[in-house]
């Protein structure tokens, strides 16, 4: 399967030794030599038109099995695939795309150490290849290899210092180590060639919110909510991070109005989220609101220590019914396990 290993196409295309030196024959002078060496050229150029034509079927044949691939993919047939692509790979060995296509086949299928070897091999083999470079650099940043995705990485930008996708890998590594000014330098500069970029938009605002400068993020995420370029999805996260900007401002009308709104469109809620909606709620004095999700984040995690505290605290006051079906126990703080229906 792994033909790269074996079957080295540098190997395979590489210059051949020259031919021993042979010595004029007698009789022949290099001058004849030299109308030799013409009359060749000129067989070339007239009649032998087989040579470069041998190499355009070549690269004609590739695209044929490429397309080939490309229909077993849509039908899920990723074996077959793969062996199209890498006959393909034989046929034109110095197409980068081959070995792209043929890498995310390998990490759909989980062999993903195949498939660093192969962009390895492919950037290697193709140096001036950025979106090589970048792919390699993706695959070694979701294997937790930080260090060589920053030199690929690098890579790319020293050939194309302006590479979208480059400069958002970057601030994401950059990120994961907690090198936030980085992070920023590179998602500035990502918004200085398009200013309608979204995603770098979120993750600048993340890095400012975790910094305490919710009053930065807030105008960013505004913009994203507002933004004809932002997917669902990106809407929803920008809305709850404004949410989450409001309630560290102390704005909480508006901080429990955002939350609400997103809470229906985002794709996974956890207790922590249905916990700080509740408490939102609970700081402008919406007790059936506060009630109602307090429950969910009951539901979602028995356990969850704040969403505890606050059943706790808030039973006395609003008299939350202590039935045969409220489960009480104890966890660590001896607080208690309260599971009541919070939202009747």
């Amino acid at each position: 399967m792994i033909w790269y290993r074996t079957w080295r196409f540098d190997q395979a295309l590489s210059v051949r030794p020259a031919a021993p030196r042979v010595p004029p024959r007698a009789g022949h002078s290099g001058h004849d030599r030299h109308w030799f060496l013409l009359l060749l050229l000129g067989c070339i150029l007239s009649g032998c038109s087989w040579l470069p034509r041998s190499r355009s079927d070549s690269i004609a044949e590739s695209q044929r099995l490429i397309e080939q691939a490309r229909v077993a993919e849509q039908e899920d047939d990723l074996d077959r695939a793969a062996k199209q692509l890498e006959q393909a790979a034989r046929k034109n060995p110095d197409n980068p795309e081959i070995h792209r296509r043929l890498g995310h086949i390998l990490i759909a299928q989980g062999n993903t150490t195949a498939a660093v070897e192969l962009l390895r091999y492919a950037s290697a083999r193709n140096p001036d290849d950025v979106a090589g470079h970048v792919e390699l650099a993706r695959l070694l940043a979701d294997l937790h290899k930080e260090t060589e995705a920053e030199n690929a990485v690098s890579t790319a930008l020293r050939l194309e210092p302006n590479h979208i996708e480059a400069m958002m890998l970057k601030g994401m590594l950059a990120r994961k180590q907690h090198r936030d000014q980085q992070a920023l330098q590179m998602y500035h500069r990502v918004l200085a060639r398009e200013p309608d970029h979204v995603e770098a938009r979120l993750r600048i605002a993340a890095i400012q919110l975790d910094s305490e400068r919710p009053e930065r993020a807030s105008p960013l995420l505004r913009s994203i909510c507002a933004s004809r370029y932002a997917t669902g999805c990106q809407a929803a996260e920008a809305k709850w991070s404004l949410g989450i900007a409001y309630g560290k401002e102390g704005r909480w009308a508006e901080s429990a109005c955002a939350l609400e709104q997103s809470v229906r469109n985002r794709e996974m809620v956890s207790a922590d989220d249905w916990y700080r909606l509740a408490y939102a709620k609970h700081q402008v004095g919406d007790v059936t609101g506060a009630r109602r999700y307090l429950a969910m984040a009951l539901e979602e995690n028995p356990r969850h220590p704040n969403s505890l505290e606050m059943a706790a605290a808030l039973d006395p006051r609003w008299g939350i019914p202590r039935t045969p079906d409220s489960r009480v126990a104890t966890v660590p703080g001896d607080l208690p396990r309260i599971v009541p229906h919070l939202a009747r």
